[in-house]
């Protein structure tokens, strides 16, 4: 195996900072009396059940400790360790600190990090005694930025977060096989001199630093997110048809996956090619996005080959204008070119009112929709009152304003209008909220524990997101009534389309629940009826319509991931099963085109 050893990795800057949280301090001292042993001299404090908690802890985050010491000249009870970062290709080594975990007198152990050239880094180091697990300050640290310069390192502490997400999709791109690995080196499709594409061996640190082009990211997380739907259908069509896909050969099955990884590198590269075409299209008309004459919008439609992609331009009063066919490509491209599109893996919450609340699993949806959970929120009386300052100025703040986050700024602390002790008051205010039944109130409002470092970091002191402010609202009630019916605090008209697929062999009904508050909102509830199946299964996929757009984003969930509440889910289920018989109408063309879409890729797929 290949060994690189190096002190200019950045990751060990985010391996200092898992070694100073909160969260290890808690995790060890759960498990101190695992870590004990017994010898002659009494109780002490084991370096290797040490080291081997620690890996436990890191493991998530790609780091290990390595078994081997550094040096054959650890004396004593003094034992220096290497610190592996896992985050690597083709399992290439690579060693960029070294951690210390020694002896001291008696029970206790101190645990410390150092360079690949010796040097003590990091702003504190752990001690564990017989009293507990504590932190103690590094004295001689020169901090992170001082560090950077004395060692002439080319590293930008602001971007963590972003390489962390980065990591994460092209970790999922080689795993889902878009992404190819050969000999510790990513496959990438680069432009050559002659203005050809070809596929180029690239490094993971340059595919990292390529990511961080917003529009270069989005390519890949597109193409991510087609390649996991496709592969939940597929998944869901096989093990509806087990029985059958048992007969079938093995070098078939291969030949399938091979062509469905053909079919997805291909996609990445056709997906690339188009958005380039866009930005050379706005350029050469000298009207960037968000102008207030018009705007480009690529519209995708469904083509049992492929996908045909338009760029249109159009005037703000909604005039067509031209529409220029850039071919076919293999995967589908929601939302406007050079703009951060919305889809994601996660499923994204909006109110009727427009609100956005973020991005989340389908575990989360419930819990989410609207901020709250629909049951707890028919029974939650909060008054702003009750809680401390930050609390009860945040409430005004929101309420006065159109925004829908807000944010308490370091230089508010500064100027003296909080101090530390009103956001100690807010953290035990968040704790309260949630035990009174709002069980996400830390994904609700976001905070830092200390204003100052917050400052130090160039970020908000707390982020109050727009559920915050429904916390203190009225209650909502729920109703259903003819053609009208409630749910998640939305109530909804619906609208039926009912079809027959292939010979009789599976029938659907497609019910289009548009939000009567919000007519940019809808849902599409399925009930799909197998043949020899007495039960139909239900299935619900929520969209969200791009003001000025034909296009809708949204992802298929079950129906009791959205709606918890059993009465709720009969009623819902007895309503539309109820509807199923009645020959109701789709006025909307739209929305039937995108039906139509749906149909086609599923003949794709087949």
């Amino acid at each position: 195996m290949e060994k690189r050893l190096t002190s200019s990795n950045k990751r060990i800057v985010e391996f200092c900072g898992l070694m100073e949280s909160e969260d290890l301090l808690k995790f060890i001292g759960r498990n101190q009396s695992v870590l004990e042993t017994s010898s002659w001299g009494g109780k002490g404090i084991d370096q290797e059940k040490t080291r081997q908690l620690l890996n436990e802890y890191l493991e998530p985050y790609q780091f290990e400790i390595t078994k081997d010491y550094t040096t054959p000249n650890n004396i004593g009870n003094n034992h220096l360790y290497y610190i592996q970062d896992k985050d690597v290709l083709d399992d290439i080594e690579t060693l960029i600190g070294r951690i210390a975990i020694n002896n001291l007198m008696g029970y206790a152990v101190a645990i410390y990090q150092e360079d690949m050239d010796g040097k003590r880094i990091g702003k504190s180091y752990l001690e564990i005694t017989a009293r507990g697990v504590k932190e103690a300050p590094n004295e001689k640290w020169i901090g992170w930025n001082q560090y950077i310069q004395d060692n002439h390192l080319n590293w930008n502490l602001n971007d963590l977060e972003k390489e962390r997400e980065i990591r994460f999709i092209i970790r999922q791109c080689i795993e889902e096989e878009i992404l190819q690995v050969e000999n510790g080196y990513i496959m990438v499709i680069r432009e050559s001199a002659d203005g050809s594409t070809v596929w180029y061996p690239t490094t993971y640190e340059q595919v990292i630093e390529d990511l961080k082009n917003e529009r270069q990211f989005q390519v890949f997380r597109d193409a991510l997110y087609r390649r996991q739907v496709l592969s939940h259908q597929i998944d869901k069509q096989m093990e509806a048809s087990k029985d059958t896909l048992q007969q079938v050969d093995k070098s078939k099955e291969k030949q399938e996956s091979e062509n469905r990884k053909q079919v997805f590198q291909q996609s990445l590269k056709d997906m690339q090619e188009v958005y380039d075409k866009i930005v050379k299209f706005n350029k050469e008309h000298k009207a960037p996005l968000g102008t207030e004459k018009y705007e480009y919008e690529l519209y995708v439609y469904m083509k049992q080959n492929g996908l045909n992609v338009h760029l249109a331009e159009e005037y703000e009063n909604g005039e067509f204008l031209k529409d220029f066919d850039y071919g076919l490509v293999t995967g589908t491209i929601y939302g406007y070119p050079d703009k951060e599109l919305r889809l994601s893996e996660d499923f994204e919450i909006w109110s009727k009112d427009g609100e956005y609340f973020g991005a989340y699993s389908k575990k989360d949806i419930m819990d989410k929709l609207d901020g709250l959970n629909a049951e707890k929120q028919k029974t939650l009386l909060i008054n702003p009152n009750d809680y401390g300052k930050i609390i009860q100025d945040m409430v005004k703040v929101a309420k006065a304003s159109d925004n829908h986050t807000w944010f308490l700024e370091p230089e508010e602390f500064l100027d003296k209008t909080y101090a530390q002790e009103d956001l100690d008051e807010l953290s035990r205010d968040l704790q309260s909220i949630k035990e009174a039944g709002v069980h996400d109130m830390y994904s609700i409002v976001e905070m830092w524990d200390d204003w100052k470092e917050a400052d130090e970091h160039g970020e908000p002191v707390a982020t109050f997101h727009g559920a915050f402010l429904d916390l203190f609202a009225k209650e909502k009630s729920q109703s259903i009534d003819k053609n009208l019916i409630s749910f998640n605090s939305c109530t909804f008209e619906i609208n039926l389309d009912s079809k027959d697929n292939g010979e009789g062999c599976l029938k659907w009904h497609n019910y289009f629940l548009t939000d009567i508050h919000n007519k940019d909102h809808f849902y599409i509830i399925q009930i799909v009826q197998e043949t020899g199946k007495e039960e139909p299964r239900f299935s619900l996929e929520k969209f969200e319509k791009e003001e000025g757009s034909k296009l809708y984003l949204g992802e298929w969930v079950e129906l009791e991931d959205v709606i918890k509440n059993s009465s709720e889910i009969e009623m819902v289920q007895n309503k539309l099963i109820e509807l199923s018989d009645k020959e109701i109408g789709i006025q909307n063309e739209e929305i039937k085109n995108i039906e139509d879409d749906f149909e086609e890729l599923d003949e794709v797929e087949k």
